[in-house]
């Protein structure tokens, strides 16, 4: 198992298709340790099914349909959850190798609850799985033309969100890769976005990079 997750990682060029080999092995792994160490294994991923009924619950309502959203971060299951009465939802499932970062990301929406820069959090389980509901985002309110004004809102926004203070019992965060070196081995995941032209983002990406080469993520008290 160790021999094929590392031939397997060491053939990968970027962080995000090492991170898939991850998943892919991680119930494999859960289960040799189940047997080593006697405990029971973790139960399998959710089904879209399973997350619909869930999300439905703690929302009171009916949904009909989870549709997959590609992309981002997160070890979780995400999609769009149509509800029956209309309208959709983002919802975010924890598998058996996310419930600790799902609580983690919980813990967050619980402290910051109703910053303006956080969608809103409309429900959310712990048991027997780890869901969280938010309003979704819809592409249409993305910002595509930074105008003067937009650039100093977002200016401020930043600076609230660095003078937080971190909620208790969320990790420090540790120095992470430059996320535009992943950019530009695949510029597409951004422009698929709609957020700049490919034109912009060339005459740019050494400018984003160097910025955030200079930014330090580790710290005593943030996350």
């Amino acid at each position: 198992m160790i021999f094929r997750l590392v031939t397997e990682s060491l053939g990968r060029p970027d962080p995000d298709s090492r991170q898939a080999v991850r998943r892919a092995g991680e119930p494999v792994a859960d289960l040799l340790l189940s047997r080593v160490s006697g405990r029971p294994a973790s139960t399998t991923p959710p089904s879209d099914p399973d997350i619909a009924e869930l999300a439905g619950h703690a929302l009171g309502e009916r949904i009909t349909a989870v549709r997959p959203v590609a992309g981002g971060h997160s070890r979780s299951m995400t999609g769009l959850a149509d509800r029956a009465e209309g309208g959709s939802v983002f919802v975010k499932a924890a598998g058996p190798a996310a419930r600790a970062d799902l609580a983690t990301e919980l813990v967050v929406y619980e402290a910051l609850e109703g910053s303006r820069f956080l969608p809103q959090r409309l429900a959310h389980t712990r048991e027997p799985v780890p869901i969280l509901v938010l309003e979704a985002l819809e592409p249409a309110g993305w910002v595509r033309d930074w105008t003067s004004h937009i650039v100093e809102a977002t200016r401020r926004l930043l600076h609230d969100v660095h003078v937080l203070p971190a909620p208790p019992g969320v990790p420090v965060l540790g120095a992470v890769p430059n996320p535009w070196e992943t950019i530009a081995a695949d510029p597409s995941r951004l422009l698929r976005m709609g957020v700049c032209s490919n034109r912009w983002l060339t005459a740019h990406l050494d400018t984003l990079h160097a910025a955030a080469a200079q930014a330090s993520t580790a710290g005593a008290n943030r996350t």
